[in-house]
């Protein structure tokens, strides 16, 4: 069994994705059950500029791509399986899935951010998801994490 070496920069990557992840799904299953119970968790008159009659689509998308997503990231960072179908989309060959999902959360999340500013309004919360979205990018770049030297036969 090949031995993972988790190194500073690499535990910082996995906790900024933890948080990401924990809190969309916290957050994607409250949108999903408000819609499906018809609550009012959060207002009706925030989707009046939005493409939604309702949260039950944003909370989707908020539940599996900003939720999900980090989650099976940190997966592959921690055990660096190989898997294929996950391999199609990496768009770094020579490095782990893993190293390219971080990115593509983080872009994933500062888009969300972005689209919720224009619907709904700016509020400091936003803000400091956007930071952790840059923070995940800079720390899936960060060259500790992401070179890797060549490896000899």
């Amino acid at each position: 069994m090949k031995s993972i070496k988790l190194n500073i920069p690499r535990i910082i990557l996995i906790f900024l994705l933890m948080i990401l992840s924990l809190g969309a799904l916290a957050g994607g299953t409250a949108l999903i059950v408000s819609a499906i119970q018809v609550r009012e968790l959060i207002p009706q008159i925030s989707l009046i500029n939005s493409p939604f009659h309702s949260m039950l689509i944003p909370g989707i998308i908020l539940f599996i791509f900003i939720g999900m997503l980090p989650a099976l990231t940190i997966y592959g960072l921690i055990t660096e399986r190989k898997n294929e179908w996950l391999e199609l989309f990496n768009i770094y060959h020579d490095k782990h899935w893993s190293f390219s999902y971080s990115i593509y959360s983080s872009i994933i999340l500062i888009l969300w951010i972005d689209f919720e500013i224009l619907f709904i309004g700016f509020n400091v919360l936003q803000f400091l998801y956007t930071l952790l979205g840059v923070a995940i990018m800079i720390a899936a770049l960060y060259p500790k994490n992401f070179y890797r030297t060549k490896q000899t036969k």
